[in-house]
């Protein structure tokens, strides 16, 4: 669950496993664009913190310089959870204590905030939405944060996809992330796995908050059990642009400096729906399926376990699922891991999915040799319990 305060300071729920309609994605975008509020300012001059009338939690407010934000000025937000992170760590209060002081003593937290920021001023960009509505400061950021934004993102990739036919799959967007899974019609059965089908697509996430970089990323989608799977071939741009100095930012200088990012999109979303790509994915499906696991069940899972950072949970899922399947090849214990990641709709966050799904494409992209060496070692029984907690009988 991700969890942000709504106007009024109470914490408002996301689902982030709730996939949407691309038209209902696009729609909250573009409120979200007409109400937003993107400036720049000095933490003496313009900001405070202080407590909310009721004294259950904090606020920041907006003081000094009118001509700085208009819009802003005067006003008191609530802030994301991502935000008061992102205060938090820039004021070099470790998190816990914030928190706790953000529960047990708001007041406290409001005048530890406020006094950094007064006697070690900086810029910083803040980041608001629904300004003069249900407002809230999305997040804090540095000045050279380069804004790229989730509908022209969206826009961006949907215009260059149109010429495949691709439809948009999955849609998830929370306060800090945007996840779009989109599929073409194009379809290829694996040579060595008779009935076996996939589908070519591509993956999308950004954050407009800086909690994640830019991403267009190669997907497979497995028509016998939908799992997906991410190829280890993407695009990926941090938000780093150039400093910006104190003051509002305009739209027309957010999509200027974003230009440049916006054609490598574009290419890179065409180069990943490109047939002949899609070709070279199967055939490297192809050969994952006919490279075989020596080593025992429990230990090919406990060394993709221990390599790739999975929970014990997670493990010991795989390895039900590796054991289920009875395909003991490197494609075999891949789609162990993209069936974890499916099942991840249902119990974790579609970012976790995202990424078991990455793992799952890892696996499949690794040379048979360097596979064999990572998934075949002998696992010990004191490494057993460690990794799976699974004792030796």
């Amino acid at each position: 669950m991700n969890h942000t305060h709504a106007a009024n300071g109470e914490a408002a729920i996301v689902n982030e496993n709730q996939s949407m309609s691309l038209s209902d994605v696009v729609t909250r975008l573009s409120e979200e664009r007409n109400s937003r509020e993107d400036v720049v300012l000095n933490t003496r001059d313009h900001l405070t913190m202080i407590p909310t009338e009721d004294g259950s939690d904090v606020e920041v407010g907006f003081v000094g310089d009118g001509e700085v934000s208009n819009r802003l000025l005067g006003e008191r937000l609530p802030a994301t959870e991502w935000a008061h992170s992102q205060i938090a760590s820039k004021a070099g209060i470790p998190s816990k204590y914030y928190n706790r002081m953000r529960t047990e003593a708001p007041a406290l937290l409001a005048d530890n905030v406020s006094h950094w920021w007064d006697t070690e001023p900086e810029n910083r960009m803040v980041r608001a939405v629904g300004v003069n509505g249900t407002s809230r400061i999305r997040a804090f950021l540095s000045t050279r944060f380069q804004i790229l934004d989730n509908l022209d993102f969206v826009t961006r990739v949907f215009s260059a996809a149109e010429e495949f036919d691709a439809q948009a799959r999955n849609c998830h967007i929370t306060d800090d992330r945007l996840h779009v899974q989109l599929l073409t019609p194009r379809k290829r059965e694996i040579p060595s796995r008779t009935g076996d089908v996939v589908q070519q697509g591509i993956t999308i996430r950004n954050s407009e908050v800086g909690d994640g970089r830019i991403v267009v990323q190669p997907w497979v989608f497995r028509l016998v059990c939908s799992n997906g799977m991410l190829s280890t071939q993407q695009f990926r741009r941090t938000h780093l642009g150039s400093k910006q100095e104190v003051g509002i930012l305009s739209a027309s200088t957010i999509a200027k400096q974003a230009d440049a990012t916006w054609s490598e999109v574009t290419d890179w979303v065409k180069w990943s729906l490109d047939a002949a790509h899609f070709d070279e994915m199967v055939a490297t499906l192809d050969r994952a399926a006919t490279t075989t696991v020596i080593a025992t069940a429990r230990d090919a899972t406990a060394n993709i376990t221990r390599d790739f950072n999975l929970s014990r949970q997670e493990g010991l899922a795989v390895l039900e699922r590796y054991l289920r399947m009875a395909d003991e090849t490197q494609y075999g214990i891949a789609q162990a891991v993209t069936h974890v990641a499916h099942e991840m709709a249902a119990v974790g966050t579609f970012q976790r999915r995202v990424e078991l799904e990455s793992i799952g494409g890892n696996i499949v992209d690794t040379s048979p040799d360097k596979f064999s060496n990572r998934v075949n070692r002998a696992v010990t029984a004191k490494d057993m319990e460690k990794v799976l907690g699974i004792q030796a009988a």
